[in-house]
């Protein structure tokens, strides 16, 4: 069984084009269902805070260093609406 920082790291490598900071979800897969999308968006978020490529911070808490980071979802499908809402709601 793999540690959780594994599997955060496949979970994340198997979305990513060309080892740069652009991610993936599920555009050429078959038999796609509004769950299976979910659930894609909300591994890759999890795969993302769980590595640090993604800073968090827990309500209420003060961040330790101001981060300066952006993220851009392109396209408004179930993938999109999942990944964005767990990044603002702090779901992961």
């Amino acid at each position: 069984m793999l540690r959780e920082t594994e599997k955060a790291d496949e979970t994340v490598s198997s979305c990513q084009i060309y080892k740069r900071p652009l991610y993936l979800i599920g555009t050429f897969d078959r038999g796609v269902t509004v769950l299976s999308q979910q659930t894609r968006a909300l591994n890759l978020v999890w795969g993302l805070t769980e590595t640090g490529a993604i800073a968090t911070v827990t309500a209420g808490e003060t961040p330790e260093k101001e981060v300066d980071s952006k993220i851009a979802i392109i396209g408004g499908g179930f993938s999109g609406l999942s990944a964005a809402a767990a990044l603002i709601a702090g779901l992961v």
